[in-house]
């Protein structure tokens, strides 16, 4: 039996993963997504069993995003659809007959929410087969490996406490470089802005990406993001405070046209993002790796959608518009405790994240992601830990309640 089948496409990603099978003592098979695979043609028909339509619903709506006029006529949309349904009903047949005949404990993917491996997600769910989650790292020069999913869905836990508890054996924290995003190359390079004493940052997202579609359930688009923010910024006490937006360095449009006639609402697409944060009063983002970078540097942060650390006392969160209004009113004063801040971002680094860039991995690397492949290392001890403690603390309060 295999300890691993990965499911990769031959680019960058599938590289990499060469890479760790070549330097792995696990039993790994490398499968290179193609169009003529084979599949059994019964596959085709019979009960939904994967949730063949949640899958396209999802990948018309990162599309909606990049054609946005050309999916709102009716004709193209439908014709699109039943497209993308049908190929999607023959890449579960495919991946049916691939997982069936390989006999592997888990198998590992890239990110897992975005075509093709969310069919494959859904097909090795509902065989039940494991899967391994493979994702750029959430700290800078890092990348993410997880059992449960990634972003939003990734298996750190919620609970302020636990980070409280961790920050009593956290490590000291050396300088801090954010990784700088590359630029677009449809992208018109931007000046950089002298930047006002006062202001709050809100870096905006990839609008297709998985983080808006899949972990964003009130803010569908960053042009809804802008006008949701100066909105309740408006009929703030920040009013005095500057809004600064920056577009997503690999998004092409610069989102310049969402800019109002008002001196306090700035892009600053130019600017580095880290120094963009570091001389922020507070950043509100969706749920972007900013939140954490910003974190990193020890600003107060706000966010709007669905994000791995949305954990009480380490940032606000707003999951509509009146309470957004309730953020800015508490936003002036608040700072995230420094305890819960601590154990977070030292977990993250000394267990949590693997070590190095997966485009640069050497040898630490590959050693560090074999003991967890394997359940060896220091994360997956941790976890078993806190699940046993997130069991007994709920079996107590379950008592608590039927005893009252």
């Amino acid at each position: 039996m295999l300890d691993l089948l990965i499911i990769t496409k031959r680019n960058n990603h599938g590289k990499y993963f060469k890479k760790l099978a070549e330097n792995s003592r696990l039993k790994i098979k490398l499968h290179y997504i193609s169009t003529f695979s084979p599949f059994n043609p019964l596959q085709l028909f019979g009960e939904d069993n994967v949730g063949k339509r949640e899958v396209c619903q999802r990948q018309l709506a990162r599309k909606q995003k990049v054609y946005p006029r050309l999916l709102s006529i009716y004709a193209f949309k439908h014709i699109y659809w039943i497209l993308l349904y049908l190929s999607v009903c023959i890449e579960s047949a495919q991946y049916h007959y691939l997982i069936t005949r390989n006999k592997t404990k888990r198998i590992a993917l890239w990110n897992g929410e975005k075509l093709p491996y969310h069919t494959v997600v859904k097909v090795a769910k509902a065989i039940g087969i494991p899967i391994v989650y493979f994702e750029n790292g959430l700290l800078p020069n890092t990348t993410t490996v997880d059992f449960n999913g990634v972003n939003a869905k990734n298996s750190l836990p919620r609970l302020p406490q636990f980070y409280r508890a961790f920050a009593q054996h956290a490590r000291t924290q050396s300088e801090i470089k954010l990784y700088q995003r590359p630029t677009h190359k449809k992208r018109i390079p931007n000046r950089i802005i002298t930047l006002p004493k006062k202001y709050l940052f809100i870096p905006l997202q990839v609008p297709n990406d998985s983080q808006i579609v899949a972990n964003s359930p009130w803010i569908k688009s960053m042009e809804q993001l802008f006008s949701t923010v100066v909105q309740a910024w408006q009929e703030s006490v920040m009013k005095d405070y500057h809004l600064v937006f920056k577009a997503h360095p690999s998004w092409p449009n610069d989102f310049k046209h969402l800019s109002i006639s008002n001196h306090k609402v700035l892009f600053a697409n130019g600017n580095t993002t880290q120094e963009l944060i570091e001389k922020a009063k507070a950043v509100i983002t969706i749920n972007s790796t900013v939140g954490i970078e910003s974190l990193l540097l020890g600003k107060p942060v706000l966010t709007l959608g669905n994000a791995c650390y949305n954990i009480n006392n380490l940032v606000l969160h707003a999951d509509s518009s009146d309470t957004l209004d309730e953020m800015f009113k508490l936003l002036p004063t608040w700072q995230p405790e420094e305890a819960v801040r601590q154990g977070f971002i030292s977990y993250l680094k000394h267990i949590y994240c693997i070590p190095q860039r997966w485009s640069q991995a050497e040898t630490i690397h590959f050693t560090t992601l074999e003991k967890r492949l394997c359940g060896e290392d220091e994360y997956s001890r941790y976890l078993d830990s806190f699940e046993h403690q997130l069991t007994n603390e709920l079996s107590l309060n379950l008592k608590k309640t039927v005893n009252v």
